[in-house]
């Protein structure tokens, strides 16, 4: 069965397995892979499939839809194509297995991913205040409100910092007695 893998530079930002017969990426929620970024236009492009041939058809978008490097209106897919979509590619495998052994990605699969996990480029919050703290970790103190899939991973990380100091701070009165 047929995929898109999703990445933004080294970060695999999920997939989706070609399931039906029109597959719709752009800004607008409406779409079955969403990209929250103005690169992306609100419909940007889709991939239809025709009897288990894949085509990805550019829907008039702005800034053009790329397959491999070049422009396309619209391109058959092969096996390990790369559509790019501003910075975002959307890596196309035509099989989920090659030489009797499973794909990488075979546990994890979107059918639609939810807006929450959908990528993301507008610049980064303004940081907030930071601390110098006794074991010269810098923590900040107002780090911006994390969404969706990345937020308990960012809570507990946060935690784990606090945990590390605190510990640092109690073997140096320790030892400094």
């Amino acid at each position: 069965m047929a995929k898109l893998i999703l990445s933004l530079g080294n970060s695999l930002l999920g997939e989706v397995v070609l399931v039906k017969e029109t597959t719709t990426i752009g800004r607008n929620k409406d779409n079955d892979i969403l990209i929250e970024n103005l690169s992306s236009s609100g419909h940007h492009a889709r991939v239809v499939n025709a009897d288990g041939k894949f085509t990805v058809e550019d829907l008039g978008s702005t800034n053009g839809t790329l397959v491999n490097g070049q422009k396309v209106e619209r391109k058959s897919l092969e096996d390990d194509d790369v559509i790019t979509i501003g910075k975002h590619e959307l890596r196309f495998v035509g099989e989920v297995e090659r030489a009797g052994k499973p794909s990488d990605f075979e546990k994890t699969v979107f059918v639609r991913m939810p807006s929450a996990a959908a990528a993301h480029l507008s610049p980064p919050p303004p940081q907030g205040r930071t601390q110098s703290l006794p074991s010269s970790i810098t923590v900040d103190l107002d780090p911006p409100a994390p969404t969706g899939n990345g937020r308990l991973i960012k809570i507990l990380a946060a935690v784990v910092v606090v945990l590390a100091v605190a510990v640092v701070a109690y073997l140096r009165m320790k030892v400094g007695r």
